[in-house]
C-alpha cells in the first residue's frame, strides 16, 4: 500500500504544498485520486513516503491529480492535508482513498473556501482520535456526506463545523461522541443552519463547550435534552447571537461544575420556550 508524504506549511493560500514550489495552495480548483500511474506526465513530483515514485502528483490548468497503482493511504497525521486550497471547487477520492490508518484529521479541509459539497462516505475513521476544525471556514459548503464516519475514538471536536457559513443541515445522529472532551466553537459561526440533529451525543466526557452553538443565527429551536453537562467546566457565549432561537430544551442541564458562563444567552432575545432546571443557567437567562 502507497502512502503520501505530505509536507505541512504555515496556514496560507500563498504557500506551495506536498514538497514541491511551483504550485500554490490557491491554484487548485479541482482534485482527483487515480488508482493507475498509466497517465501520470514526466512533470510528476513524488509524494510517496519511501521516496520511490510509488506516488505522484501533478498539476494541470489548476486540476492536481494524486496517483499510485493501487491504494493511496495518506499519512496517519492527515491534519491540514487540504487545508487554504482555497480555490478547490471538488475532491474526487474514487476507491482508492484509504483511511483507515488515519489518526488525525484536523483541519484536514479547512479554509476550502470554494467547495460545496463532499462526500466521505467512503472514509474508515475507526482509528482517528483528533477531528478538531476539520472542516472550519468552509464557508460555501451545503453538502456534507459522512454517513459512515465511525467517531468512536475520537476525543477533540473543537471547532468541527466552525464558519461552516453555508449549512443549512446537519444530521450528527449517527456520531459516537463518548470520547469527547472539547466541544468547544464547534458550531460557531453557522449562521445558515436551521436543522441541528445531536440526539446521538454523549457529552458526559466534554469539559469546555464555550461558542459551541454562537453565531447559530437561524436556529430556531434545539433540543439538547440527552446532554450530560457533569464534567463541564466552561460554557461561555455557548447559545451567544443565537438571534432567532425561540426554543430550548437544557432539561438535563447540570451546571454544578462549571465555573464560567459569563454571556451564555447573548442576543438570544426572542427566546421565550426554555426548557431547564439548573438554576444557575436560569438566572443568566434571566439576566440576559
Amino acid at each position: 500500500m502507497a502512502a503520501t508524504d505530505v509536507v505541512y506549511e504555515d496556514d496560507n493560500p500563498l504557500t506551495p504544498f506536498w514538497g514541491q514550489s511551483q504550485y500554490l495552495r490557491k491554484d487548485v480548483k479541482t482534485l482527483t485520486f487515480q488508482s493507475s500511474l498509466k497517465n501520470a506526465p514526466s512533470s510528476a513530483w513524488d509524494v510517496s513516503e519511501a521516496g520511490d515514485r510509488s506516488v505522484l502528483a501533478w498539476m494541470d490548468n489548476g486540476d492536481l491529480y494524486v496517483a499510485a497503482d493501487g491504494a493511496i493511504a495518506p499519512n496517519s497525521d492527515a491534519s491540514w492535508l487540504f487545508q487554504d486550497f482555497v480555490n478547490l471547487k471538488t475532491i474526487d477520492f474514487g476507491d482508492c482513498f484509504v483511511t483507515s490508518n488515519v489518526t488525525n484529521t484536523s483541519a484536514m479541509f479547512a479554509g476550502c473556501e470554494r467547495l460545496t459539497e463532499l462526500d466521505l462516505s467512503g472514509f474508515d475513521t475507526s482509528n482517528v482520535k483528533y477531528m478538531y476544525g476539520m472542516f472550519s471556514r468552509c464557508t460555501s459548503l451545503t453538502s456534507l456526506d459522512f454517513a459512515s464516519f465511525d467517531t468512536s475514538n475520537v476525543m477533540s471536536m473543537h471547532s468541527m463545523f466552525q464558519d461552516c457559513s453555508s449549512l443549512t443541515g446537519l444530521d450528527l445522529s449517527g456520531f459516537d461522541t463518548s470520547s469527547v472532551t472539547s466541544m468547544y466553537i464547534m458550531f460557531y459561526g453557522c449562521e445558515s443552519l436551521t436543522h441541528l440533529n445531536l440526539t446521538s451525543f454523549d457529552t458526559s466526557k466534554v469539559t469546555n463547550m464555550n461558542f459551541m452553538f454562537s453565531g447559530c443565527s437561524r436556529l430556531t429551536s434545539l433540543d439538547l435534552s440527552n446532554f450530560d453537562t457533569s464534567n463541564v467546566t466552561t460554557m461561555i457565549w455557548m447559545f451567544g447571537r443565537c438571534y432567532d432561537l425561540t426554543s430550548l430544551n437544557l432539561s438535563n442541564f447540570d451546571a454544578s461544575a462549571v465555573t464560567e458562563m459569563n454571556d451564555i444567552f447573548t442576543g438570544c432575545d426572542v427566546l421565550t420556550d426554555l426548557n431547564c432546571s439548573d438554576e444557575r443557567i436560569l438566572k443568566e437567562f434571566r439576566n440576559r
